[in-house]
């Protein structure tokens, strides 16, 4: 796999590096829960004339110290098929379409 990078977040074999404000959020696949990608909508292809690409929402549900996060992400369709094996497990075959 190659590594997947967003405006904001970097996508490593075992291990997700979300970049905010407050500092860098590194989140090892181990400590994902589950993954939810929504796909990009309607409203998403009608602004696809500002936009260059059709960018959909990942939210990343994870465990640290005793309690449940999540932190979110704007990532492209293509790059969450670029993203490793051990990440599309966590995120299900069912809400991507692919095997």
């Amino acid at each position: 796999m190659d590594i997947v990078e967003t405006k904001k977040a970097r996508f490593e074999n075992n291990m997700i590096s979300v970049h905010k404000k407050s500092g860098d959020i590194i989140i090892d696949i181990t400590q994902i829960t589950h993954i939810i990608y929504y796909k990009p909508t309607f409203l998403g292809f009608i602004t696809a004339g500002l936009m260059q690409s059709f960018p959909g929402f990942m939210e990343v549900y994870f465990i640290r110290e005793k309690h449940k996060r999540m932190v979110g992400v704007w990532i492209k369709y293509s790059d969450v098929l670029k993203l490793s094996k051990l990440f599309k497990e966590k995120i299900g075959p069912n809400r991507l379409d692919i095997n």
